[in-house]
């Protein structure tokens, strides 16, 4: 197994190093990269490795760059000190989250995870494994509930309440099922990438989920009007260009 090291503390990568070997001794570490920069010119002569463990925060900005520009995906292991990345590292095709600091025990087991879905690792592997990989990882880093307010009151409202959010003047505002309204602190981008499959952008303005709909129309030019359970008078257009994705999306519900 081929292992990429992406830490730019270079005490702490020799370590990480020290303890693969040591757990793996078959494992080669192809490499040490401190930086987005060299990580990139090393993968371009040297290639993708089957893993990587990869600090998030690196000289020179967040290694989740790194995984966004490669056509070659590989796993990756995450290593910080910081709980808040967990769902960036799962969209970069992270498979586990390392907090720091970690002992051998804690490489063990993430080696164990690596293994269990990998079990002849490569960097095209088949596609049901990647598949429950993902589902494991969407359980664990998804959100049960998302941060509201009313006045000065922040309330937890569970994503089972939460029909509808609609960008306002100014900031988001989550429509419940019972007829409540809250404001979200959140930009629509970022629910949209957080809240998960249970949820469709329907446009830039709003984001519904699959159960607060009721049926779907015909609009113009070959656009649908997704008409929802909940009392609310906007109409909420699929453009044409995304029709064809929201019905494959609500046929899977």
């Amino acid at each position: 197994m081929r292992v990429l090291i992406i830490e730019d503390e270079s005490l702490m990568a020799e370590a990480l190093r020290d303890e693969l070997l040591a757990l793996e001794p078959q494992m080669e570490i192809m490499g040490m990269m401190g930086s987005i920069s060299a990580t990139l010119a090393f993968l371009e002569r040297e290639g993708m490795p089957d893993l990587f463990f990869s600090d998030i925060e690196l000289s020179d900005g967040l290694s989740f760059e790194i995984f966004r520009v490669l056509e070659q995906k590989a796993p990756v292991i995450f290593c910080t000190a910081y709980h808040h990345y967990a769902l960036e590292a799962f969209q970069a095709h992270g498979i586990d989250y390392l907090l720091k600091p970690f002992d051998r025990s804690d490489i063990q087991a993430t080696l164990d995870k690596y293994h269990q879905f990998f079990p002849q690792p490569s960097v095209s592997q088949p596609s049901e494994a990647v598949g429950r990989l993902e589902n494991l990882l969407e359980q664990q880093f998804q959100p049960q509930s998302l941060l509201v307010y009313k006045g000065a009151d922040i309330f937890p409202l569970q994503l089972g309440e939460l029909a509808l959010l609609q960008v306002g003047a100014g900031h988001v505002i989550a429509h419940t099922f019972d007829g409540r309204q809250f404001v979200v602190n959140q930009s629509m981008d970022r629910l949209a990438s957080t809240l998960g499959n249970a949820f469709f952008r329907v446009n830039r303005q709003f984001l519904i989920h699959r159960k607060a709909i009721s049926h779907v129309s015909p609009y113009f030019s070959r656009k649908l009007l997704v008409n929802p359970r909940i009392d609310f008078s906007e109409p909420l257009v699929i453009s044409k260009a995304n029709a064809t994705n929201f019905l494959r999306w609500l046929e899977m519900g």
